[in-house]
C-alpha cells in the first residue's frame, strides 16, 4: 500500500470515501479511503461500518462486472483512539482497478458493444438474484456507481448493497409486496435475525423475488433501455427488441430469459 504513488487527490468520494489516483508498477489504480470530512447525520462509526462492508463485500462476491479489489489495509479504527494520541481519524484503505465515467445515454456504442454491454449488465443482475449471500438488492442504484473499466461497465460502490428481501405479513389477505411478489415464509437462517421466537408461530414472511425486481426495474431504467433503443438496431431485430423491452419495462420477464434473449441477439449481430 506505502508503494502506491498517489499523483491525484479526492478526484471524487461519498458520504463516507473519497477516492484518489495513483500509480504502481506502471498501472493506474483508484485508492479509496476514509473520509475525514464529518458528514452530516453520519458518525465515525456508521462511516468505518460501510466502508468495512463494502470491502467485505467486494472480498465475497465474484463477477467480472463488479469492480476487481487489489488489496486492503486497515491499521486503526476510530475506536482506538483514547485521547492521548493524534491518531484521531480511522486508517482504513482498498485499492481497486482503475475506470472512467461515461455517459450512456450520449456515449457511441456500436451495434454489438450495445448488445455486449446490455448482457454483461443483465448477467450481473442474474447473479446478484443467486450469489453465494443470497439474492442481492443494489439499494443506492446510480449512474455514477458504474464505470467503464476496460471496455466493460462495472458496479464500483457495494457499501449499500443487501440480501433482505422486502418484508410483508402473513396473516394479511391483501398483498404488501412490490411487484405482486409471493409473501412466503422466512426460511431458518431469515427467521433466526427477526424478533420471532425459535419454535413460535411467526406471521412475518418476505417478498420473495422482490430484490432480482428492483434491480430489474433500475437498470432497465439506468441502462438498458438506452443501450437496447430500437431505433439504432438493424430493422429486421427491432421487433424482437421492443418486444424484449416491453416485457423487461413491465418486470414481466424473468432475468433468465432477458439474458437468453441477449444472447441470441448478440449471436445474431456478431455472424452479421
Amino acid at each position: 500500500m506505502d508503494k502506491i504513488r498517489i499523483t491525484k487527490y479526492e478526484v471524487g468520494g461519498g458520504r463516507s470515501k473519497v477516492v484518489d489516483i495513483g500509480h504502481f508498477n506502471g498501472q493506474i489504480l483508484a485508492v479509496k479511503r476514509l473520509s475525514i470530512l464529518k458528514q452530516e447525520g453520519m458518525g465515525w462509526e456508521s462511516r468505518q461500518m460501510f466502508f468495512m462492508k463494502e470491502i467485505i463485500m467486494r472480498d465475497q462476491l465474484e463477477h467480472s462486472s463488479i469492480i476487481k479489489m487489489y488489496g486492503f489495509c486497515l491499521r486503526h479504527l476510530h475506536i482506538d483512539y483514547q485521547g492521548k494520541n493524534l491518531l484521531k481519524y480511522s486508517d482504513i484503505s482498498a485499492v481497486y482497478e482503475y475506470g472512467n465515467a461515461f455517459d450512456v445515454r450520449t456515449k457511441y456504442f456500436t451495434i454489438q458493444e450495445r448488445l455486449k454491454h446490455a448482457l454483461e449488465l443483465a448477467d450481473l443482475v442474474s447473479y446478484l438474484h443467486s450469489s453465494p449471500l443470497g439474492s442481492m438488492l443494489i439499494v443506492d442504484f446510480k449512474r455514477d456507481h458504474f464505470l467503464m473499466v476496460n471496455n466493460i461497465i462495472k458496479l464500483i460502490d457495494l457499501d449499500y448493497i443487501s440480501n433482505v428481501e422486502h418484508g410483508c405479513y402473513l396473516n394479511q389477505t391483501f398483498t404488501q409486496c412490490p411487484f405482486n411478489c409471493p409473501c412466503e415464509p422466512l426460511n431458518k437462517v431469515e427467521r433466526s435475525t427477526t424478533f420471532c421466537e425459535p419454535g413460535s408461530d411467526c406471521n412475518v414472511g418476505v417478498c420473495r423475488g422482490c430484490n432480482v425486481r428492483f434491480n430489474i426495474y433500475n437498470m432497465y431504467n439506468t441502462f438498458l433501455k438506452y443501450l437496447l433503443e430500437p431505433s439504432v438496431f438493424p430493422i429486421e431485430s427491432r421487433r424482437s427488441l421492443t418486444d424484449l423491452l416491453s416485457r423487461l419495462h413491465n418486470n414481466s420477464v424473468k432475468i433468465e430469459e432477458f439474458v437468453n434473449g441477449l444472447i441470441s441477439l448478440l449471436r445474431i449481430h456478431t455472424k452479421g
